[in-house]
């Protein structure tokens, strides 16, 4: 069984919450008409729905879906802390018996149960949204909404095997080191470090991902840039652009741009004026 989120419309967010429970108690037997989130953050339970028992462990997420039968298995352990989300169901939700239809850019397929070890974003997005929900924000609604389908698509990433997970967010990270400094030019030794990584790890990791070095890459989303630089603003200097994006000088930039695109930066400018 799949949950089935129609992405194209609104989840509204009922409710959102932490809760603490110090010695054993039990899930409410019970039909919600909302989706029940839950991200297991310490201790354990044993949670039910529609006949199929659920163990939740730290960092685990069980999503009952709306309409479901929900229900205890087993207590929970003592001092078990859970944080919560209760969304409303939109047209579309369901609950999908075998695989996922293929090219269906309108919904997020998720198992009912996901495990998040290794992968935080999931957790810090549980997190912010119940901060948003008890706040004072007028536009809070639309901003939960928009935080809930960010959700959806993180847990759509989630894949069985933890290796892979960690690899997954390693990759953000460095590419999010990149593309937040395009002044610099990383060296594979500088990003390795920042993720206490070996070279190899990184450059194996990189490859599998993006198909190219990390320099290659570097040098790409680079040009990517002077492109875009140069049709916005077609009266700035080679020099300026050349130091905005990490290059020597206009030389170099000069250089490494025909390398890529087959003709100069100047006749670029010519052509997209």
């Amino acid at each position: 069984m799949k949950n089935c989120f129609n992405i194209e419309k609104r989840h509204r967010i009922a409710e959102a919450g932490i809760h603490f429970f110090p010695n054993r108690v039990a899930h409410p037997d019970r039909i919600m008409y909302e989706h029940d989130l839950v991200y297991m953050l310490e201790g354990g339970w044993i949670l039910g729905q529609n006949g199929v028992d659920y163990k939740l462990l730290p960092d685990d997420i069980l999503i009952l879906h709306a309409g479901g039968h929900h229900y205890n298995v087993e207590n929970t352990l003592p001092n078990t802390k859970t944080v919560y989300m209760h969304a409303h169901s939109v047209e579309g939700d369901c609950l999908l018996k075998g695989d996922a239809p293929e090219n269906l850019d309108s919904c997020v397929y998720l198992d009912i149960k996901l495990s998040c070890r290794g992968y935080n974003k999931p957790k810090n997005l549980f997190f912010e949204m119940v901060s948003e929900f008890w706040s004072q924000n007028s536009q809070k609604d639309i901003k939960l909404s928009a935080l809930f389908d960010i959700l959806l698509f993180e847990l759509s990433k989630i894949k069985d095997d933890k290796k892979e997970n960690i690899t997954n967010e390693l990759m953000e990270q460095v590419l999010c080191v990149i593309h937040m400094n395009p002044q610099r030019f990383y060296k594979l030794n500088e990003l390795a470090a920042m993720l206490h990584i070996s070279t190899k790890t990184l450059t194996d990791m990189f490859k599998k991902h993006t198909n190219v070095s990390v320099h290659e890459y570097q040098i790409k989303k680079k040009i990517d840039m002077v492109k875009t630089k140069i049709k916005l603003q077609p009266n700035i200097r080679l020099k300026e652009i050349a130091e905005e994006y990490g290059f020597y000088d206009e030389f170099h930039l000069s250089k490494v741009f025909k390398k890529y695109t087959g003709i100069s930066p100047k006749d670029y400018k010519s052509n997209n004026i």
